[in-house]
């Protein structure tokens, strides 16, 4: 079964009178939760599906067989009554009307038609839904109400509607203009038509409604009375029905919050404590004081001409503003909103510096500038206590406004108006707050340096380990001849991850048959390593243009792709390192840094041949391979000393022949036991002089706090400008096996990748940490 073949079979069923609503209901539900889930049109749906649409096409046939007993007669003497029900499920809504047919006495009652509506695949809640059941019904009746006579001997419209939702109910019986849009624009429409007296409520057990919202199989729809006759009640006299009481529930849903009216005084009385609660609803020492201004002219708009009312605002309406602030906070915190009490022990509190109240009721300081030629806030401060929000408020403003300046400085500018105890502390807090200094200043927290991994600290074969990275570009020539052409030439770096042992091979051209053949090269020499570790590519400078080429090739994911694919292959494990992380290749970046040293050297400018160049990179890499692992000693008795070439050949590379001894008459199992007990001298003496050389950590010693999922993070990036570094919020962290993490998924508002913790930076930290 696909998705195509399911809606042939769907849109096959023609019904317009809806009789076969409850089956129909039941196939456009499927086909809405295959739509849901994606499907294409003609992909086999999965097994579980199939099984659940085949149960109900089986009984399809059966409905070949049906047969509607429907008695409409618009003649009289009869008289009519339309009865409807609406109901509404999760994944459907549905209306059905009965016509009740009345003559002599005698009442009949059929289901004259029913229409039916899936759920929105914007999810309602079920009191919305069965509203729209409503809505539904009262269109469906309007289709219908044209073509027959149904006052009763009254006058009245003889037509009843049924709903089992009290909640749509109390909608109906509730002001529309109290309603939310959603349900205000239902209910009108429903109420044109009808009136709240016509609706009615049914239990969910009579009502027939639920048939065509939940759907039933053709089977069980062939013989359900409830679905063609409705309720029994129907048959009975209007008079007999047994009353339906609506509970409308207390507190109904959808409702708009009432507006309450209050009286306000023309001039505003004072309020120490609500004042200090504004003052801590903002975060701008500005717009706090002109919000206030704002409110005094709204009491004060009766005085004011429009001009004034809307102008911008003066001088003076902010030096109001802040007296009244700075009034409730020293009544907040100095007095305890109680000044008769508490005044003298405030004074004594600072008797150094001889306050008093000004005009204005503002606590100041005296202090001993009365004769200077300063201005009189900067003579006599305002005294504010640092635990407020307006102190913080007017620090950050200064900070702001002079351009962010340092603690001295900002503390400097705030006394010359406001005198804040302890000031220092606060100034200090506030700076390390702000955003943009804290960028400017930020380190990143590096994790305490990871234990060696194992391949490092074991005894095994020279490259089984090994590292790869390229250097260059160099200048090669094609040939002696004068003036021959020149191109660009790399070398490929293979470093053993526990000997340190280093093999060059020349690289012509950045393709990946290019490495592919220079790493056969150093296989068939080395041996095929067991595994591959090498940086992504991106921590090279791709701002330098002799670089950038080679990051390029490196960083591109078919590059990697296909290296991967083939050392697969070759049966070698490739590991990459995390993006701009080239310290997870410290061993391998030494060796690039020590063979291009020696290169630019001995070459200088020199343009070489290919031939030429291979050879010095060999020369290279032997000189590379004798130097020694371990500080020499000063003991004349060792002679000798351990290097990477004991590893490969049993000596220093560059070491002078010694007479040859395989004349010595020795066995054979002599001789091989001589061999072996000398790989075991080399690799006792790696263990007991090179190890060593690697226990201390050089750095980064001490444990700091992980990074956690959620924290908002800086990201160093040393080609743009400090305050253009991107933001991101961390969605993964990958702890090493000592728990550090030292590695994080960073997502930002362009998209997500993997950075190394030394370039995260924490925005912004607790500042009591």
């Amino acid at each position: 079964h696909t998705k195509r073949a399911i809606l042939s079979n769907v849109a096959k069923i023609y019904d317009p009178l809806g009789f076969l609503s409850p089956v129909v209901v039941l196939m456009k539900s499927f086909m809405q939760e295959l739509w849901k889930l994606g499907i294409d049109w003609d992909e086999p749906i999965p097994q579980n599906l199939g099984s659940r649409w085949e149960s109900v096409v089986e009984q399809l046939p059966i409905l070949s067989n049906l047969s509607i007993t429907r008695f409409v007669c618009i003649d009289k003497p009869y008289r009519f009554q339309i009865v409807g029900f609406s109901d509404a499920s999760e994944k459907a809504y549905c209306a059905a009307l009965y016509l009740r047919i009345i003559k002599n006495g005698e009442i009949k009652a059929n289901l004259l038609t029913a229409k039916t509506k899936l759920a929105p695949l914007k999810t309602l809640t079920i009191p919305r839904l069965e509203l729209c059941g409503c809505l539904l019904l009262v269109r469906l009746y309007q289709s219908i109400s044209g073509f027959l006579d149904l006052l009763d001997t009254s006058g009245q419209i003889a037509a009843y509607f049924f709903t089992d939702s009290t909640i749509a109910l109390g909608w109906l019986n509730t002001p529309s203009y109290k309603l939310k849009t959603f349900v205000c624009n239902r209910v009108v429409e429903i109420l044109q038509s009808t009136s709240v007296s016509q609706w009615y409520h049914v239990s969910s057990n009579n009502n027939p409604a639920d048939c065509g919202s939940r759907g039933i199989y053709p089977e069980e729809m062939m013989c359900h009375s409830l679905w063609w006759s409705g309720p029994p009640w129907l048959l009975e006299p209007h008079n007999t029905w047994q009353p339906f009481e609506v509970s409308v529930p207390p507190t109904l849903p959808e409702i708009k919050p009432t507006p309450v009216l209050i009286s306000i005084e023309s001039t505003p009385s004072f309020n120490a404590q609500f004042v200090v609660e504004l003052i801590s609803k903002f975060s701008s020492y500005h717009r706090l004081l002109r919000t206030i201004c704002r409110i005094f002219r709204f009491f004060n708009k009766k005085s004011l001409t429009s001009d004034q009312f809307f102008g911008p605002v003066k001088l003076q309406e902010l030096d109001d503003a802040l007296h009244l602030c700075v009034k409730a906070v020293q009544s907040h915190y100095f007095f305890k909103n109680d000044l008769s009490k508490n005044q003298n022990e405030i004074l004594k509190r600072f008797v150094k510096l001889n306050p008093f109240f000004d005009s204005s009721g503002i606590l100041r300081a005296g202090g001993r500038l009365y004769h200077s030629d300063l201005p009189y806030n900067h003579k006599h401060p305002i005294l504010l206590p640092p635990e407020s929000h307006l102190s913080e408020l007017i620090v950050d403003s200064y900070h702001r406004a002079y351009l962010h300046p340092g603690p001295s400085l900002l503390q400097a500018l705030v006394q010359s108006k406001f005198w804040i105890p302890s000031l220092r502390r606060l100034v200090q807090k506030r700076i390390f707050m702000c955003g943009r200094c804290y960028r400017l200043k930020a380190k990143p927290s590096i994790p305490k340096m990871a234990d060696l991994p194992s391949y490092r600290v074991q005894a095994i074969r020279a490259f089984m380990k090994t590292g790869v990275d390229f250097a260059g570009p160099f200048v090669m020539k094609e040939s002696h001849r004068r003036k021959s052409p020149t191109s660009k030439v790399y070398f490929c770096v293979f470093v053993c991850m526990a000997t340190k042992a280093i093999h060059l091979e020349a690289v012509t051209r950045l393709t990946s048959d290019a490495f592919l053949a220079a790493f056969d090269r150093f296989v068939s020499l080395r041996g095929l390593p067991s595994d591959v570790f090498s940086d992504c590519g991106s921590n090279f400078v791709s701002a330098a243009r002799t670089l950038k080429e080679l990051n390029v090739w490196f960083t591109n994911i078919q590059t990697q792709n296909e290296i991967a694919n083939q050392m697969t292959f070759r049966q070698t494990k490739w590991h990459f390192n995390p993006p701009h992380s080239p310290h997870f290749g410290g061993i391998w970046e030494a060796g690039v840094k020590s063979a291009k040293v020696l290169m630019l050297r001995t070459v200088g400018d020199t343009a070489l041949t290919y031939e030429e160049l291979a050879t010095l990179l060999y020369k290279i890499g032997a000189v590379l391979n004798s130097r020694p692992l371990c500080p020499l000693s000063t003991d004349p008795s060792e002679c000798d000393y351990l290097s990477p070439g004991h590893f490969l050949i049993g000596e220093p590379m560059l070491s002078v022949p010694e007479p040859s001894l395989l004349d010595t008459p020795l066995n054979r199992l002599d001789r091989w036991q001589l061999l072996q007990r000398m790989a075991q001298f080399f690799w006792t003496k790696w263990r007991r002089d090179y190890l060593c050389t690697l226990q201390s950590r050089g750095k980064w010693n001490e444990r700091t706090p992980n990074l956690q999922i959620g924290d908002l993070v800086l990201i160093k990036d040393p080609n743009v400008p400090i305050l253009q570094w991107p933001r991101g919020r961390v969605t993964a962290i990958h702890p090493g096996r000592d728990g550090a993490v030292r590695v994080a998924t960073i997502k930002t508002a362009k998209s997500s990748f993997t950075r190394p913790v030394v370039n995260l930076i924490p925005l912004l930290p607790d500042p009591q940490s």
